[in-house]
């Protein structure tokens, strides 16, 4: 029990020093407070297997897919988002319903979030019931959800099935 409250603490220190990007006695006094009373707050309803949360395979991916998407996919989305802007690349916006297949809350949110984060996309919608995501795409030149869900999510899905699912 006490596993899951010391997994968002650690993941709550962890994430504090990404966003301040310095360290400091302050920040090494405040960190470790804030994240324990974050961790009181939502480490019995955020973690259910705390074993997934301390192993360092999850963190490597989940390492080697932010490296990923900041370096690659989101610079590459914004060139073409720009182009839009510029007049050099058409756009068509829609609504188009994109298919998931995780098992996971968080593997949901987690590819929800990197749509959404991504230039020229934006989930509008999530039925989970149904397994389907809507997102209102920049570049929607088809409304086929299989081929929408390849151009969509496909970059992330094998990230984020290796974080969250296996």
């Amino acid at each position: 029990m006490r596993a899951r409250y010391i997994a968002v603490w650690l993941a709550g220190i962890f994430i504090y020093f990404l966003i301040v990007a310095r360290i400091t006695l302050f920040d090494l006094v405040v960190a470790p407070i804030i994240s324990m009373v974050a961790a009181l707050i939502m480490g019995g309803e955020v973690v259910k297997k705390p074993y997934k949360a301390f192993s360092p395979k999850r963190w490597l991916y989940g390492l080697a897919y932010m490296l990923y998407y900041l370096l690659i996919v989101e610079p590459t989305c914004h060139l073409r988002v720009a182009s839009m802007v510029l007049g050099l690349r058409d756009y068509r916006p829609d609504i188009v319903e994109v298919s998931f297949d995780y098992r996971t809350d968080y593997a949901i949110a987690a590819t929800a979030n990197s749509i959404t984060n991504t230039p020229g996309t934006i989930v509008v919608d999530i039925d989970p019931r149904n397994k389907k995501y809507y997102v209102h795409w920049l570049e929607a030149y088809t409304r086929d959800p299989r081929v929408a869900r390849e151009k969509i999510i496909s970059v992330f899905d094998k990230w984020i099935k290796r974080i969250f699912e296996d």
